[in-house]
């Protein structure tokens, strides 16, 4: 049976699967959700309703207006409700976006929004086990003194900045994709105790990186954006870690999948640093199948083309189990060990390669 499509004027709506139990709902008008036609061939479907994508297109009559999309009592009778997704644009920027809906019965909640309208869900959706959280403009991030939210059930996480870690418990995370890299998220894994995954982009010093390493060992399976600069304090502090301490904990003692991005610095500068120590990187996969068991190693390296001996050390690891893939593409390796629902990282390298050198490495 086809999926069947509800039309407005100013508003096209998706009825996911035979028994409408997904809805995907553009709308381009907040005026057309009064229309007949729209309320019957939508809202009359929300008491079976388990999964609801909410894309609000919002053009305001005065440019200077700071647009925000209500939706307050649309969506407030859904009773098997599960999933929501919301975005709000104008002119392409997000834009935040106010619905009412039963939170506490979600276990997946994503959106784009202001920090103050993501607590207002989160403090009720306390059922979580996934939740993607965009930030609109993230100078207007948590304020000092903000309320700390109890995500008890919470699983899985993605979030646009490290800033709202510090406003966040999830006692029982298990993954960890987060597009900047700052002391707040350092703070914020010592304490989730059960981490397994971690995605981290946006490092901004070679210090910053053995912090990072130290604050997670229970991690298991780590991707991380670095650039070229700092390859080599990473292959060095991967390839003979620091002992652990009373202070500091052993650095990635339990890893068994490494992905790695090495990546230009910035997007306005021709200097990729020096080319990536191949011996190293092999001495440093080497050392950590030996101390840590690693059977995975997932690398793109910019303008990086393996030698003769490195391809050789490559076969004899693989025919010990290891795995080895090589990525032309950065945006390639992130796609793949990044779930789509997962993904906020703008992902911009691959364009600047071919921009700057005319190719891919």
């Amino acid at each position: 049976m086809d999926r069947p499509w509800a039309y407005g004027d100013g508003l096209d709506a998706y009825l996911g699967y035979a028994v409408y139990h997904d809805l995907i709902v553009d709308i381009y008008h907040m005026n057309y959700l009064g229309c007949p036609e729209v309320n019957s061939s939508i809202f009359g479907r929300l008491p079976i309703l388990r999964k609801l994508d909410l894309r609000i297109y919002s053009e305001p009559y005065d440019p200077d207006d700071e647009p925000e999309a209500d939706i307050s009592d649309l969506f407030a009778a859904c009773p098997a409700l599960q999933e929501v997704f919301i975005h709000g644009s104008r002119y392409g920027e997000d834009i935040p976006v106010i619905a009412d809906i039963p939170w506490s019965q979600l276990l997946r909640y994503s959106a784009s929004n202001h920090w103050p309208n993501h607590v207002r869900v989160l403090t009720s959706a306390v059922n979580l086990v996934d939740c993607v959280l965009q930030l609109i403009q993230p100078e207007r991030g948590p304020a000092p003194g903000s309320p700390i939210v109890l995500l008890p059930q919470l699983r899985r996480l993605s979030t646009s900045t490290a800033a709202v870690l510090d406003y966040l418990e999830t006692p029982v995370l298990q993954e960890l994709y987060c597009c900047d890299h700052s002391s707040s998220l350092r703070s914020y894994l010592r304490r989730v105790p059960d981490l397994r995954r971690l995605f981290v982009a946006g490092t901004q010093s070679a210090a910053d990186i053995g912090l990072l390493l130290h604050a997670a060992p229970t991690i298991t399976n780590i991707f991380l954006y670095v650039p070229m600069p700092f390859a080599p304090d990473l292959l060095a502090l991967l390839e003979r870690p620091t002992p652990p301490t009373d202070n500091q904990p052993a650095m990635l003692p339990a890893l068994d999948t490494l992905s790695l991005c090495f990546i230009p610095l910035n997007l306005h500068s021709r200097n990729l640093g020096d080319p990536l120590d191949q011996d190293r990187l092999m001495r440093t996969v080497e050392a950590r199948l030996q101390r840590s068991g690693l059977r995975s190693l997932r690398l793109h390296a910019t303008k990086f083309v393996p030698s003769a001996a490195t391809l050789e050390r490559m076969e004899a690891l693989r025919a010990q189990g290891m795995q080895i893939v090589l990525y032309q593409r950065s945006d390639s390796l992130y796609s793949e060990m990044v779930s789509p629902d997962f993904q906020l990282y703008s992902d911009q390298f691959y364009h600047y390669e071919m921009g700057i050198f005319g190719f891919i490495n």
